[in-house]
């Protein structure tokens, strides 16, 4: 597995936080690839800056991170109570 990403405060602006925060928790039910495409998408969008590098990069890779764990852990739980 990689490393986890280093804790990160989360972006100033709370449109930045929303869209990082719904997704990461998008890409991690539903793959890598759709990180691409919302890039693409929101191409002109500021609140989406983080996906280049820009501000509430490192929060999104952090948030990213814990949202796979945190999936990863709910089916495990699942495969265990079928």
């Amino acid at each position: 597995g990689h490393a986890a990403p280093p804790p990160a405060p989360p972006p100033r602006s709370g449109e930045v936080r929303r869209a990082a925060d719904t997704l990461a928790a998008f890409v991690a039910r539903n793959g890598v690839e759709f990180e691409a495409i919302a890039a693409e998408r929101s191409a002109a969008d500021p609140a989406f800056a983080f996906l280049r590098g820009g501000e509430g990069a490192a929060y999104y890779r952090h948030r990213k991170h814990l949202a796979a764990l945190t999936l990863r852990e709910q089916e495990g739980r699942a495969a265990a109570e079928a």
